[in-house]
């Protein structure tokens, strides 16, 4: 079990109490005090994320904002934490039985994340816990092995298979998809680059970059 099991299914929980992406529900929707169990008002705890509840007809209900802003804060947090402990994970890199049951990363190459400061992987994955197997982007980039057999990212390890340059992948997954990846692929040596600077940032990296 990897260490960040726990809140990946913590947030997963999260997005199937409400429909956050709905502007109806966010505008007059409610949650039912009875739908959020002990590990949810614990997590809320542990995290100090603050929300209200008000008592209506129907019982005692979270307001919609109340739970979406409770969400997205959670949520954040949680993810941060995961990233944490994956940048510390991946100094040490893993067992190999742990490795041996991390899904798989065939043709893959590293792309630019959503900040100037990160990256993930985009490659076919197989043997994922949550995905089926497909053409897939990682969460962020936490680690990379120098001999490229595993990656680290914010949720999980990853097996690593062939390499594949931007334009080969480029031109297996067609026109259409091929223009972007050429415009966010990244040279090995920066995503290598960007993921020390990224371990250095937060106190898990020591030397001179």
């Amino acid at each position: 079990m990897d260490p960040n099991d726990a809140d990946i299914e913590m947030i997963l929980r999260l997005e199937a109490v409400a429909p956050l992406d709905s502007w109806s529900w966010l505008t007059h929707g409610t949650v039912s005090w009875d739908a959020i169990d002990q590990d949810m008002i614990r997590m809320f705890q542990d995290l100090d994320v603050m929300y209200k509840v008000v008592e209506t007809e129907e019982g005692w209900v979270v307001p919609a904002p109340e739970w979406a802003e409770a969400c997205r804060s959670a949520t954040g947090k949680l993810h941060r934490r995961m990233r944490q402990r994956s940048l510390e994970l991946a100094g040490s890199g893993p067992d190999a039985s742990v490795l041996h049951l991390a899904p798989k990363l065939e043709k893959w190459t590293a792309v630019r994340g959503r900040s100037n400061l990160s990256c993930s992987l985009l490659g076919h994955v197989s043997g994922h816990p949550l995905l089926s197997n497909r053409w897939s982007r990682t969460s962020r980039l936490c680690g990379l092995a120098p001999d490229l057999r595993w990656a680290r990212t914010s949720s999980r390890w990853y097996r690593l298979g062939t390499y594949a340059e931007p334009e080969h992948l480029s031109r297996i997954l067609g026109p259409e998809k091929g223009k972007g990846i050429l415009g966010a692929a990244l040279p090995l040596h920066q995503a290598l680059l960007r993921v020390e600077q990224e371990q250095a940032r937060e106190g898990f990296r020591h030397d001179d970059l």
